[in-house]
C-alpha cells in the first residue's frame, strides 16, 4: 500500500470514506460511473460499498451493492427542486406527489438532549412521497424505479412548470451498473 493511500485512510471518517473509481461508461444521454468505497477502519482495507450513479440533466439514480437506491430530480440547472413537486407522470401512469414530513432524523422522542449534543437540534427530515389514488400510503419515489426502467417518458409537474425527460436507454444503463458492480474490476483495490 503506497504511502499515500495509507495517509488516506488514516484521515478518513465512515462519513467520507475514501472512493475508488472503477469504471465509467455512457449510453445515449445517460452518464454511469462506478466506484468501491473503502472501509478506512479495517486493514488491510475491506470495500465499505460498492456504488453506481446513472446522471443525465436533471436526473440521477444511485445504486449501491446492498440494494440501497436513491432517486433525484432537478439539479443541474434544470431550475426545480423537489420541494414544489406535484406530480410524477411515467408513460401514461401518474402518481400524486407531495414532500412528506419525518419526525426529527437520528432522535428518539422520549429522550431530553443536552444542548450541544449533535441531535439536541431536533432536525426534520422529509422524502418525495408518491401515491396513485387518494386513500393510498405515501411511498417513497424510490418505489418507481421498475417504472422507469421499462417507462418511455418521464414527466415531472412542478409549481412553477412541467419537466419532461426521455427514458429511452435507462434499463441499458442499469444493466451496465449492475454487471459493472458485480464484476470482478470492482472488487479490485489496484487500480492498474
Amino acid at each position: 500500500m503506497t504511502a499515500a493511500i495509507a495517509l488516506l485512510l488514516a484521515a478518513a471518517t465512515p462519513e467520507a470514506w475514501p472512493e475508488l473509481p472503477v469504471a465509467e461508461g455512457r449510453t445515449g444521454p445517460w452518464r454511469m460511473s462506478v466506484a468501491t468505497y473503502v472501509n478506512p477502519r479495517e486493514t488491510p482495507p475491506t470495500i465499505a460499498n460498492i456504488r453506481c450513479s446513472i446522471r443525465r440533466r436533471g436526473f440521477s439514480l444511485l445504486l449501491n451493492r446492498h440494494g440501497g437506491m436513491q432517486l433525484l430530480f432537478g439539479g443541474d440547472g434544470t431550475g426545480f427542486s423537489i420541494v414544489r413537486i406535484k406530480a410524477v407522470t411515467i408513460g401514461a401512469a401518474r402518481w400524486e406527489a407531495r414532500l412528506v414530513p419525518l419526525p426529527a432524523a437520528d432522535r428518539y422522542s422520549d429522550i431530553d438532549y443536552p444542548a450541544g449534543h449533535p441531535e439536541s437540534a431536533g432536525t426534520a427530515d422529509n422524502y418525495l412521497g408518491v401515491r396513485r389514488d387518494e386513500g393510498e400510503p405515501w411511498l417513497h419515489l424510490v418505489s418507481l424505479v421498475d417504472e422507469l426502467a421499462e417507462g418511455r417518458t418521464l414527466a415531472v409537474e412542478h409549481e412553477s412548470g412541467t419537466y419532461r425527460l426521455s427514458l429511452a436507454g435507462l434499463s441499458q444503463a442499469l444493466r451496465w451498473c449492475t454487471a459493472v458492480m458485480e464484476s470482478e474490476r470492482a472488487r479490485r483495490f489496484s487500480r492498474r
